[in-house]
């Protein structure tokens, strides 16, 4: 396995609610990552996680990159589908640098399924998240990954093995070596992870110009469109040599930095908005509704929702960024 690129942390409930600073604390030590239990399943019955939200808020502040698991019951492919549209409705759109992995570890329901149910489970759980624009994998154990979960490969790998080698034979992404460790910044004992990819292939571009949409990554694939440089796009796949991406439900466009800038996770934008605009206590257009923009008027938008059509203006909320309601400054 190569070098790390990147080293962090998991959390849940049971490391309870700590404060922003130790997440400052923890960024500023050299960390670069939390996996924050979005829920869990108990006897089929699916619950979030009420640490979720302070996690994801702070993490977010402190400028960690930022992923999600879910405790999982599922014993088939329809079990692991419904526990992902759970964790979709859970998110309501929040953007993340990380995946979301599907946690197999329960001897009581999971356990007990064959192997290649087990692996149809981990499929549709992925399948419902790269949808809708986010990354995905499978947390195990070694020896869940070698006894009891068929062949995942293709399916992004978090191993749990505490040692300091890795006995798997096949490949992962992640490595949890430890539960037992102390980092800066939080009391107690965590788990500790080193990742070894960038996880980089999901990100938000913000067009230079109209880009031409082409059905393939190939320049010579035939034209399907346009796109306009009067929004924010996720880019869900790259070609191999980085300069064409795949907009999902759209096509390919190019992506150097001649045609398009990569918005960076903590980075923020300006839109001017066109009419008096709604914002929304959440991403979700079903949420509640805050109060009302002024037509005009130009404001930071400091996070962007996962397929890049909402934004989080401070002391307001969500609003609709698409090229229908708000101009890019």
């Amino acid at each position: 396995m190569n070098t790390a690129k990147m080293k962090g942390i998991d959390a849940s409930y049971w490391q309870g609610k700590p404060s922003l600073s130790s997440f400052k604390k923890f960024k500023n030590a050299g960390w670069n990552f939390l996996i924050a239990r979005i829920g869990y399943a108990d006897g089929g019955l699916k619950y979030p996680d009420s640490t979720f939200e302070h996690n994801y808020k702070n993490a977010n502040t402190a400028k960690l990159r930022i992923g999600a698991y879910f405790y999982s019951n599922a014993r088939n492919a329809a079990e692991g589908r419904a526990e992902a549209k759970y964790c979709l409705d859970l998110l309501q759109g929040k953007a993340l640098s990380m995946p979301v992995f599907i946690d197999m570890e329960d001897n009581a329901t999971s356990g007990t399924a064959s192997k290649a149910n087990l692996a149809a489970a981990c499929k549709a759980f992925c399948e419902e998240f790269e949808k809708a624009g986010y990354m995905s994998g499978v947390y195990a154990s070694t020896s869940w990954f070698t006894s009891k979960i068929g062949n995942v490969d293709g399916l992004s790998k978090w191993l749990a093995q505490y040692n300091n080698v890795v006995t798997y034979s096949g490949s992962y992404d992640m490595w949890q070596y430890s539960s037992t460790t102390t980092v800066t910044g939080f009391s107690g004992v965590r788990d500790v992870n080193k990742c070894y990819v960038s996880y980089d292939d999901n990100f938000l571009i913000k067009p230079k110009m109209d880009l031409l949409i082409r059905k393939g990554y190939s320049l010579t694939s035939s034209k399907v469109g346009t796109l306009s440089e009067n929004g924010v796009y996720r880019v869900t796949k790259t070609a191999s040599n980085g300069t064409r991406g795949y907009i999902s439900g759209t096509g390919w466009v190019t992506i150097s930095t001649k045609f398009a800038k990569v918005i960076d996770f903590t980075d923020t934008v300006r839109v001017k908005t066109k009419g008096k605009l709604i914002y929304r206590e959440t991403p979700l257009l079903s949420s509640k509704k805050k109060g009302t923009l002024k037509k005009d008027v130009t404001y930071i938008v400091s996070r962007i929702s996962q397929d890049g059509t909402r934004g989080y203006i401070n002391g307001y909320g969500w609003i609709t960024i698409t090229s229908k309601y708000v101009t890019f400054a």
